[in-house]
């Protein structure tokens, strides 16, 4: 997805603008908090109060008189007084820059953390149709206000439950896979069934026991790297805003996708996840099996460079004149079905289905 700007390039902007300072009076020390979060490597929880202290000074200062939390944010950055409005045109690019890193941070907050497994979420308010610090350097006043003052986010209540809750199962998915990997190499019962399920996924007619042999050392490695991402601390869930509700150009219709990652793999762990990610009955699996699987399979992407050679809904099953096991081994959904199988979450029906 070259043509996107990456949500690291955002965050790193971001960062930049909170830490040159230059805010008004009352939002210094917020600022200085807001900056320590927003490193390089990413969100992490040492500043997590000024989070609900961004939000909470915005939106309580944002029922002062009319001028809302557009204006309030406006103020923040310390370029702009509701005295005297028309400076606002002449607001700098710094003072600009100052005013979008509130906003994004104004929209993140930390979805799940639990032992060392923390998923962050950007809920970007509605009205953004680019990040912020791109929408916001040209944008008149009346813009302006507009997108600061938008509080309506991208993704409900409920849909950042259902996020929270396919990481938590990706996560329990992926270790379960590598102990099957892990008794691959084993001997007697045990290790024939979980050869017997790495053949399923990965053996065509022609593949021998040396093939299936390298097979689980690349899976290990590579389901390894994806259990890495989910357990750092530092994954983030966001939509795209330059792909929403897009007609035109390379981004048409791309919001009407599952989820996406960076083709150039990006700084940060980062999975941007898009409207059919919810959808119902549009997929093999359905609900938090079917959201689990997305995961796994974008991060398949990501770690181990996986393409889409095929689909659950086409048939996935290896064959030597259509779907060879070496086109198995680098496809993304026969990494994930593969991975839900290993878990022992996988119906006959569905296994049948995404085997056909």
């Amino acid at each position: 997805m070259a043509g996107r700007s990456p949500f690291t390039d955002e965050f790193k902007t971001a960062h930049a603008a909170l830490d040159a300072g230059s805010f008004s009076t009352d939002w210094v020390e917020l600022a200085k908090k807001l900056a320590k979060l927003s490193d390089a490597a990413g969100p992490h929880d040492s500043e997590l109060k000024a989070l609900d202290e961004l939000r909470k000074k915005t939106a309580k200062a944002g029922k002062v008189g009319a001028a809302g939390e557009g204006s309030v944010l406006l103020e923040a950055s310390g370029g702009y007084s509701s005295s005297a409005p028309a400076v606002a045109t002449g607001m700098t690019a710094a003072a600009r820059q100052r005013a979008a890193a509130l906003k994004l941070l104004r929209h993140l907050s930390l979805l799940r953390k639990r032992g060392g497994q923390q998923v962050w979420v950007l809920s970007l308010a509605k009205a953004f149709r680019d990040w912020p610090s791109a929408e916001l350097a040209s944008a008149d006043l009346a813009r302006m206000k507009l997108l600061l003052g938008d509080t309506s986010e991208h993704f409900s209540k409920k849909d950042k439950s259902h996020l929270s809750d396919a990481s938590q199962e990706a996560m329990k998915w992926v270790q379960k896979t590598l102990i099957v990997l892990a008794n691959a190499n084993e001997t007697g019962k045990k290790g024939t069934a979980a050869k017997d399920l790495v053949k399923r996924w990965f053996a065509d007619e022609n593949s021998s026991d040396e093939d299936m042999t390298a097979a689980v050392t690349t899976l290990s490695a590579g389901f390894k790297k994806i259990q890495a991402v989910l357990s750092s601390g530092r994954l983030l869930l966001t939509d795209h805003p330059e792909v929403r509700e897009a007609t035109s150009g390379e981004n048409a219709g791309f919001w009407q996708s599952e989820a996406f990652v960076k083709g150039a793999r990006e700084g940060m762990d980062v999975v941007y996840v898009e409207s059919a990610f919810f959808a119902k009955n549009a997929n093999t699996l359905t609900g938090l099996k079917n959201w689990a699987r997305i995961l796994v399979h974008e991060l398949a992407h990501r770690e181990v460079a996986a393409k889409d050679k095929f689909y659950s809904w086409q048939g996935m099953k290896p064959a030597a004149g259509t779907f060879p096991s070496a086109d198995a081994l680098v496809n993304a959904d026969s990494w994930a079905f593969f991975c839900v199988d290993a878990a022992g979450e996988l119906s006959k029906s569905e296994r049948n289905t995404a085997l056909q």
